[in-house]
């Protein structure tokens, strides 16, 4: 086990991470192919996510007490929203 464990590591020292179990490719392919799509879809969430929860997260200190409940909804759906997209994402360009 240790043997593979330092063949494995000096593999990745050299940029080699082996083949993917789903697909049989090496995983640099995969990467190569999925990273620009991945960036692109983190940045687009992150400004959204940024742009949406700051005016909210100020308007819920202004008016403390009264917007909490209806907040607290809005972030838990956008928050479910943000992990539902990447998940989809990844799924539909893995197979």
């Amino acid at each position: 086990m240790l043997q593979q464990f330092w063949i494995f590591f000096k593999n990745l020292l050299h940029g080699d991470f082996g083949s993917t179990l789903l697909t049989g490719r090496p995983v640099m392919e995969d990467l190569a192919r999925l990273l620009p799509a991945t960036a692109e879809l983190a940045t687009v969430m992150i400004i959204l996510g940024a742009g949406i929860g700051i005016p909210l997260g100020v308007y819920a200190a202004v008016n403390r007490g009264r917007a909490s409940p209806i907040m607290r909804c809005v972030s838990s759906h956008c928050l479910a929203l943000n992990t539902y997209l990447l998940d989809r994402h990844g799924r539909a360009d893995a197979v």
